[in-house]
């Protein structure tokens, strides 16, 4: 009969494990950090994959020193099945989440999902457990902008209350967190997992492109119009240069069906590419190959946090076009990065035709920002702090 590991370090996630976007990246970033000293588990209690385009197929296994569990013991979200289905796949999930909690009694548990339900029942086993729950946000609550009832919104933010401790990107966040009473909160700034760009192999057929890569919802979130228009401008200088727009993306959507319009209108879809969803473990390769990488946030972030993919970016090597908004100056400026104002497709135009015409620079440009990432965007950086925060 074989023995049960006892965890150091258990974090309850909904996101898809291993591969996936932006907040799996920043779970292994840390994690696999973390598992060269001490034992991590991730626990993925909901399935996460389509039928049609899955990416992850194992229900458990190792992945860089990590090991990983689907709750449920499948990765196959049934879409297509009745909500009374859905309930009792999630209701097995959790089932077994809290069996396995038990049975292997970790000393710390990150919890990774907004799930109002994973987050009570992960407060009530730390009860009986007694190990430090920590909550991990990098955004306000969701619930803010999904009703403005006092009710409900009073209900969703009890756990911070009622937790241990929280993990936040930005100093924005933190201070939100520590006025709804959070009792400890520790500032993990946005980490990449550095491995993913080591040894890059060439996936690309494409050549001369610049690229954007993000999710349907951080389209008008990062300017991906402005990007467009400019690249329109920039594309009757340069004509033999693409511009390749990687992520999922609903052709519904109001921003999209914008972006859309303006491509056929302009004749441009042998130039731009909307090429939705690529395998994660690709995505290093398209950007190390591309000329330059491309984000335009208009404004501010609402959210309160960090952009995410902009680590993955620099630490790509290539020169990084983006504006000046949220936390981005305090990292950025023009030695490493190619700086826009807001709101300005000539601005992203002309940034394009200096990192076309002058090669050189860009070189230069693209390994500075690549160097900021390595120290400021490395979890190696933090990680004394941040396992004495986690009590592993």
């Amino acid at each position: 009969m074989g023995t049960t590991k006892k965890e150091d370090l258990a974090i309850i996630t909904k996101e898809p494990f291993p591969i996936g976007m932006a907040a799996t990246n920043r779970i292994i970033s840390y994690s696999r950090i973390i598992a060269r000293y001490k034992y991590v588990k991730v626990f993925i209690a909901k399935p996460t994959e389509d039928f049609n385009s899955q990416f992850n197929f194992q229900p458990k296994g190792n992945f860089e020193g990590i090991d990983y569990e689907y709750t449920y013991g499948n990765v196959i979200w049934p879409k297509s099945k009745s909500k009374s289905y859905k309930s009792l796949i999630l209701f097995k999930g959790y089932l077994k989440l809290i069996i396995r909690i038990i049975q292997q009694k970790p000393k710390t548990v990150i919890i990774y999902t907004s799930s109002l339900s994973i987050r009570i029942l992960s407060i009530l086993l730390k009860f009986l457990l007694k190990y430090k729950l920590v909550i991990e946000e990098n955004e306000y609550p969701k619930i803010l902008n999904r009703t403005k009832n006092k009710f409900l919104r009073q209900i969703h933010l009890t756990p911070y209350k009622n937790c241990d401790g929280m993990l936040v990107m930005t100093n924005e966040l933190a201070n939100y967190y520590k006025s709804v009473q959070a009792k400890e909160v520790h500032i993990l700034p946005m980490t990449v997992d550095i491995s993913r760009f080591n040894n890059i192999e060439d996936n690309v057929n494409e050549l001369n492109y610049f690229i954007y890569v993000g999710g349907g919802g951080g389209f008008k979130r990062d300017g991906v119009f402005d990007i467009v228009k400019g690249f329109s401008i920039f594309l009757k200088k340069y004509p033999e240069y693409k511009l390749l727009i990687i992520g999922p993306y609903n052709p519904t959507d109001d921003s999209i069906k914008t972006i859309l319009r303006f491509i056929s209108e302009n004749n441009l879809s042998e130039s731009i590419k909307l090429t939705g969803s690529k395998p994660t473990n690709i995505i290093p390769s398209y950007l190390f190959h591309a000329k330059g990488i491309v984000m335009a946030p208009p404004k501010d972030f609402e959210s309160g946090g960090f952009p995410t993919k902009l680590g993955e970016f620099l630490m790509s090597g290539t020169p990084v076009i983006t504006t000046a908004v949220s936390d981005i100056p305090k990292y950025l400026n023009n030695s490493n990065s190619y700086i826009v104002k807001t709101n300005s497709p000539e601005d992203i135009e002309k940034a394009m035709i200096q990192i076309v015409s002058d090669n050189k620079r860009a070189k230069i440009v693209g390994l500075k920002g690549k160097e900021l990432a390595q120290i400021h965007f490395n979890a190696e950086t933090y990680l004394d702090n941040l396992m004495a925060f986690l009590r592993v």
